[in-house]
């Protein structure tokens, strides 16, 4: 386990972790402040566990890596949306970080989500509501998914996510005019 003493010795681990991803820069630093954020947005909400109180506020477990591991995956989905493939860069920047915010307080509640399904997520946060076939497209250009066929078991995946509690979330939604967009957590 890493202890940090700061938010910022903390941001600047998360930071570390993303370097060996493809994503740009800017996503990265923005995405670090942002789980840094959903963090301290966490406590601020509810009580500390005794776990936090035993080690403190700014902390990665050794399974944490599999979150930078499964963030660092989507990286080049991440690089065509932040090229201006589906917004300005600004905005696809500040999309992608909030989605990981909101996909960082899932992981530290214990859900674990795929690349795939983390890939949907962050197109549809970064893009707004989508058609199915434009998420199909995109996904497929950046071999997230080999065919269309696979896009709709992600959505239907992502409608109904166990938590380890045993509780469930929707993470998607399909809007009145049959686009796709991503559920505020």
């Amino acid at each position: 386990m890493e202890r940090y003493e700061t938010k910022d010795g903390f941001v600047a681990a998360v930071e570390n972790h993303l370097a060996h991803s493809a994503w740009p820069e800017a996503a990265r630093r923005a995405a670090a402040q942002a789980i840094a954020d959903s963090d301290e947005s966490s406590e601020t909400t509810a009580k500390a566990t005794a776990f936090e109180l035993r080690v403190g506020r700014w902390f990665l477990r050794e399974d944490d890596t599999k979150f930078f591991e499964i963030v660092g995956a989507v990286g080049p989905v991440v690089a065509t949306i932040a090229t201006g493939a589906v917004l300005a860069p600004p905005a696809a920047v500040a999309a992608t970080a909030s989605v990981l915010g909101a996909l960082w307080r899932m992981w530290r509640k214990s859900s674990q989500l795929t690349p795939a399904q983390l890939a949907v997520l962050t197109v549809l946060e970064a893009g707004g509501p989508t058609s199915e076939k434009q998420l199909a497209d995109l996904l497929i250009e950046r071999a997230v998914i080999h065919h269309a066929g696979e896009l709709g078991a992600l959505l239907d995946q992502l409608k109904d996510v166990e938590l380890r509690d045993g509780s469930t979330i929707a993470l998607v939604k399909r809007t009145e005019t049959g686009l796709w967009r991503a559920v505020n957590i």
